[in-house]
């Protein structure tokens, strides 16, 4: 089946204060969150706040959608052709070795401070997929050096926070390599 879309390109104003919906971060308007970059008519892809590795990302439904198994046949068409484009896209842009995908949700379900805050007693999950580049040597961006110390096996993620010089730097070099309208088959 071939999915015909394009992707818009946003200009986020990346260190303004965002507007975070506070029921479920995942459900902010793209228009509100300085890290989202490029939308669809399904689909927002944000920087990664945490970037342990850079250009992690997250691909994120725009519809408030709890399980993988809910999508509409064209939400998850979209999904997979916006994913090609991303991992190239990590892959030319940052010379990526690999980039993997995850959908984990498990925030969601925590007694503790779950994320997205339960709704009438009950988890509240928002699907949204960790699209994350790895590398097998150390990769420079804007004059910092980042590591991929996990190269091989599952990543922890360390909390790592850049600067919005960065930031702009990984938006403009991902979303441009993005952008183009594409057919995928």
């Amino acid at each position: 089946m071939t999915t015909d879309f394009a992707v818009r390109l946003l200009h986020p104003e990346i260190g303004r204060p965002a507007g975070l919906d506070p029921a479920c971060v995942s459900c902010t308007a793209p228009d509100d969150d300085p890290l989202t970059f490029a939308v669809t008519e399904r689909w927002k892809v944000v920087l990664h706040p945490d970037q342990t590795t850079p250009g992690s990302l997250l691909i994120v439904a725009l519809r408030h959608v709890a399980k993988v198994g809910d999508l509409t046949t064209d939400e998850a068409e979209e999904f997979f052709a916006l994913f090609r484009l991303a991992e190239a896209a990590l892959e030319h842009e940052l010379d990526a070795a690999h980039v993997t995908l995850s959908c984990l949700r498990n925030w969601a379900f925590r007694a503790d401070d779950p994320d997205p805050p339960w709704t009438d007693g009950r988890p509240n999950p928002h699907v949204h997929w960790h699209v994350v580049p790895r590398y097998d040597r150390p990769v420079t961006i804007g004059g910092v050096t980042f590591t991929d110390d996990d190269f091989g096996h599952e990543l922890v993620w360390c909390g790592r926070r850049i600067s919005t010089d960065v930031a702009g730097i990984l938006i403009e070099r991902i979303g441009r390599a993005m952008a183009a309208p594409t057919t995928t088959g």
